[in-house]
């Protein structure tokens, strides 16, 4: 199990495919070469009696939330979303912690594509 009681933002850091090496492993944050639209999805995985709320943020805004409590039961719980977005050149996107901050790394992860090209 991760905690994360100083930084606000999720470090994904085991990384499966990086092709252009656009998401920086220890800042936690992807950066878009080309404008576009692009696709995220993260997952959080916390255990019994712990909880994680996550954000997903785009240039320091908030924009879309998750939320995995499990507080109420006796076993793990997930959250998770999927945001499609239009990024500039150099737009930054990564995920926070806003409360909480028990999640199982393991089984946490973060991803995203570009989906289409755009002109601005």
């Amino acid at each position: 199990m991760s905690t994360f009681p100083q930084e606000k933002t999720i470090k994904f850091d085991q990384v499966m495919y990086n092709d252009g090496k656009h998401y920086n492993p220890t800042t936690g944050v992807f950066t878009a070469p080309s404008a576009g639209v692009y696709s995220f999805y993260w997952s959080t995985l916390t255990v019994n009696g712990h909880f994680m709320s996550s954000v997903l943020t785009v240039n320091g805004s908030p924009t879309l939330g998750a939320l995995s409590d499990g507080r109420g039961g006796s076993s793990y719980d997930s959250g998770s979303n999927l945001a499609v977005l239009r990024l500039g050149v150099g737009d930054r996107v990564w995920v926070e912690q806003q409360a909480g901050g028990y999640i199982q790394s393991d089984f946490s992860s973060f991803s995203g594509f570009k989906i289409a090209s755009t002109s601005n």
